[in-house]
């Protein structure tokens, strides 16, 4: 049975690490794919142009989109949903990497065609898709870790467009802009196996995936600030990668949507200051000593207990966003001690341990009035009042 609890989900797929798969498909004739397919004798001629100009993307993997601009070669140009324009960009930019972006969306055209949305109705989709493959991000990434978790529970597609295009379209030209520089303007990142434009999609722009339109232009410096903080990275350690991907980008991913970037920006400049200092205690470890320091630094395994532990408390997401900027900060500073690396899981245990199961033998501080006298001293003035009233 699925986990029900608050924030739950499933783990997260490895996708963005570069495997066997990802070369590229043995030679084939120019003519090969092309006359595989049934399609029209005009879709034909136009993809041999494509196939003898050249691509890098496996075959099998724009199958579903060669159908869906065969499709919108029989319909009304109002009715089309921007196929071949995606088609096109992908014989282009594609890479051995890139999976079919229509095949990707399938959930979400499924509901689109069971609820008897017409042909189309998904054009903003495709032309955000077009515009991300174009800059040479893949669209099924994008897919798959913007668009279906922000659109994938509203079956409401004639709404879509007011409530998602335009924020997903912003999220896209985000991730245009920073694969334009590096370090993201590479095939991998840095010496490791991790796929530049996936780990683009999934590191940057799944933490945004559920932003309403409101916050995205409200917090328009907060956004370029979390963006700048990703340019910032060098990504030279392998072993920094494996620790982020591992600890504190799942629990980014199920914030999606409860912080705001106002938030983010903040965590995104502590994870990157971490590369001038726990990057290179990592980097100097041994492989076996990396592993041990990476199994046991753990924040994300516990996190859903975290999430219904402030939810309860009514402190919610902005508390959870403070802890991870504080796990970051503690473990940048940390790193700069002998023993630093093996505290930091004891660390990071410690706040989700210290919870109403274990500390039931203690008396509780009654809020927001305490019966006793409370001295809070914090180096947030944010933070005086916020729980016990002063006073």
């Amino acid at each position: 049975m699925a986990d029900q609890r608050p924030g739950a989900t499933e783990p997260e797929p490895d996708d963005e690490l570069a495997s066997a798969e990802h070369r590229s498909d043995p030679p084939q004739p120019p003519d090969a794919n092309a006359d595989a397919l049934e399609v029209s004798d005009r879709l034909r001629s136009r993809i041999r142009v494509l196939e003898r100009a050249g691509t890098r993307q496996p075959f099998r993997h724009r199958i579903a989109l060669i159908g869906a601009a065969e499709l919108d070669g029989r319909r009304h140009a109002s009715q089309r949903s921007g196929a071949w324009p995606l088609l096109v960009a992908v014989y282009a930019r594609g890479a051995p990497h890139w999976l079919d972006p229509i095949a990707a969306l399938a959930p979400l055209r499924d509901t689109m065609y069971g609820h008897g949305a017409p042909p189309g109705a998904d054009r903003g989709l495709v032309w955000v898709l077009t515009r991300l493959a174009r800059a040479g991000i893949s669209p099924a990434a994008f897919a798959t870790h913007v668009i279906l978790p922000r659109m994938g529970a509203d079956a409401d597609w004639r709404l879509w467009r007011s409530r998602h295009v335009w924020v997903l379209g912003a999220i896209a030209e985000l991730l245009i802009g920073l694969r334009a520089g590096p370090p993201w303007d590479g095939e991998r990142l840095g010496t490791s196996q991790v796929l530049s434009d996936v780990a683009l999609c999934k590191y940057v722009g799944r933490p945004l995936c559920r932003l309403s339109g409101a916050r995205m232009n409200e917090q328009e410096a907060q956004l370029r600030a979390w963006a700048g903080a990703w340019a910032s990275f060098t990504f030279t350690s392998p072993a920094l990668l494996d620790f982020l991907r591992r600890t504190v980008l799942p629990c980014l991913y199920r914030l999606s949507g409860r912080i705001d970037p106002e938030q983010l920006a903040p965590i995104g400049t502590a994870l990157a200051g971490l590369e001038r200092s726990l990057g290179r205690r990592l980097s100097a470890m041994s492989p076996a000593a990396a592993a041990s320091f990476l199994a046991s630094a753990g924040l994300s395994d516990d996190f859903d207990r975290r999430m219904e532990r402030r939810a309860a408390d009514g402190t919610g997401a902005w508390a959870l966003a403070r802890e991870l900027r504080a796990y970051a900060e503690l473990a940048e500073i940390l790193s700069a001690m002998d023993a630093g690396p093996a505290l930091l899981g004891h660390a990071a245990a410690l706040g989700a341990r210290l919870d109403e199961m274990t500390s039931s033998g203690y008396t509780l501080i009654e809020a927001p009035v305490p019966m006793q006298t409370l001295v809070h001293a914090h180096a947030d003035a944010a933070e005086l009042g916020r729980v016990f009233q002063p006073a």
